[in-house]
């Protein structure tokens, strides 16, 4: 890992990429579908051996990290972890569904109702008109917030985020999406996220 991130901070890309499909880091596949497809594959199969492990994936576009959202929600409903009844909440980044159990990351400080940029908890209780949150603050000490959904938008599911929004986050096993718009930076944060 260590070798992989000093190559790509010294710009030794093809170095890099090597030794990343050397260790099994990447996946080569025919189009950006099937890559895709491997890619929700492998994460499914990796909660059941790396269970309570943190993960990410990291896509290039909101376009993207919403459809991943979804997808990741799917298998969670799947294996209990989320409700199966479901609520459509218009927020900054377009239209989103969520259920009690769901995770979701405030994008915006709102001293109002307790939350600042980055923080992220579990959703415990839902209505229409009020969305409870379950999370831990910096003392680790659990605490609950409360919201309107159709008064404060700025949130989303943390399961898939962009390359820029991951930036300084750690994760045990980090996911990525390549895209044609991959830049050495990008790169770079993808590749350092674990």
């Amino acid at each position: 890992q260590r070798k992989i991130t000093n190559n790509l901070a010294l710009g030794n890309v093809n170095q890099a990429i090597g030794d990343i499909v050397h260790y099994g880091g990447a996946e080569f596949k025919g189009s950006k579908k099937e890559a895709n497809k491997s890619l929700l594959k492998q994460w499914i199969a990796d909660r059941v051996s790396f269970p309570g492990a943190s993960t990410i994936i990291i896509a290039n576009s909101y376009k993207e990290v919403n459809k991943f959202n979804e997808c990741v929600r799917e298998q969670l409903k799947k294996e209990g972890i989320i409700s199966d009844k479901d609520y459509l909440c218009k927020t900054i980044f377009g239209d989103i569904v969520v259920s009690v159990g769901d995770k979701i990351e405030f994008r915006q400080n709102e001293p109002e109702i307790g939350v600042t940029n980055g923080l992220s908890g579990v959703i415990t209780q839902i209505s229409e008109d009020e969305i409870k949150v379950c999370h831990h603050n910096e003392k680790n000490v659990k605490k609950t917030v409360k919201f309107n959904p159709k008064e404060y938008v700025h949130y989303n599911l943390p399961y898939a985020k962009t390359y820029s929004r991951v930036q300084g986050e750690t994760y045990d096993r980090a996911y990525v999406s390549n895209s044609t718009y991959m830049s050495l930076q990008k790169f770079y944060v993808a590749g350092t996220r674990h």
